[in-house]
């Protein structure tokens, strides 16, 4: 998709943008490749659901 700078356009505030982005967080943590943090908000399947 082609970066467009539109005069019209404004800002978007953080809910907004986390609208845009899908809301989703990395909870994988990149040295150790375990979940830091389990909920729905997670990004990764492993990560949704508690292993316990």
């Amino acid at each position: 998709m082609k970066n467009q700078c539109l005069p019209q356009g404004r800002k978007l505030n953080k809910k907004e943008l986390n609208t845009i982005k899908g809301g989703l967080k990395i909870c994988i943590l990149p040295e150790t490749t375990e979940c830091a943090f389990y909920g729905n908000f997670c990004g990764e399947p492993e990560c949704k659901t508690r292993p316990w």
